[in-house]
């Protein structure tokens, strides 16, 4: 393994089905860190799952335990974290990851996100059309990621090996 060239963590922002996670491994693997997944910190904090925080205790619970938890992570040994897609929605997770992470924005048009998340169990996109549903998630958090961001990395169409490569060469 590579020794990191980053003496922070990274963090991995953007739609649901951008490729967070499976990047954040691949990522992590090549800076010689941890990887690390917001949602499954916050399931585990909470002893259930993402649907099952959303379906007792709200979307404004879950954005609680989440903020909560990107506090904990940000103050502890560098990872690569892949977040959740609407970790931006708050202005003190932004903060937190414009100042404790390179954050880093994979983007994927609402189309892609959707043809991926097809037959999940995320609950901001079940019912309905979920390609419309991430359609609105984009127009509402596109400026958000931005803000957050030191970089942002088109995923359409490339493995996530190569996303992880690209940031890597970014960030050096």
């Amino acid at each position: 393994m590579a020794a990191s060239p980053v003496r922070r963590s990274v963090a991995l922002i953007g739609l649901p089905a951008s490729g967070k996670s499976t990047v954040a491994r691949v990522l992590a693997g090549l800076l010689g860190l941890p990887a690390r997944d917001l949602d499954e910190e916050i399931a585990a904090e909470a002893g259930r799952d993402i649907p099952g925080i959303f379906e007792t205790e709200g979307e404004a619970g879950f954005r609680d335990r989440e903020a909560r938890a990107l506090r904990r992570v940000s103050g502890e040994s560098p990872c690569v974290l892949a977040t959740g897609g609407g970790v931006v929605v708050r202005p003190e997770n932004r903060e937190i990851l414009r100042t404790g992470f390179w954050t880093v924005w994979l983007r994927v048009t609402p189309e892609t996100a959707a043809a991926r998340s097809a037959g999940g169990s995320r609950p901001l996109l079940a019912g309905g059309d979920p390609e419309a549903r991430i359609r609105d998630l984009h127009e509402r958090r596109a400026a958000l990621y931005d803000e957050c961001s030191i970089l942002s990395v088109d995923t359409e169409s490339r493995s996530p090996a190569a996303v992880a490569e690209d940031i890597l060469d970014q960030i050096r």
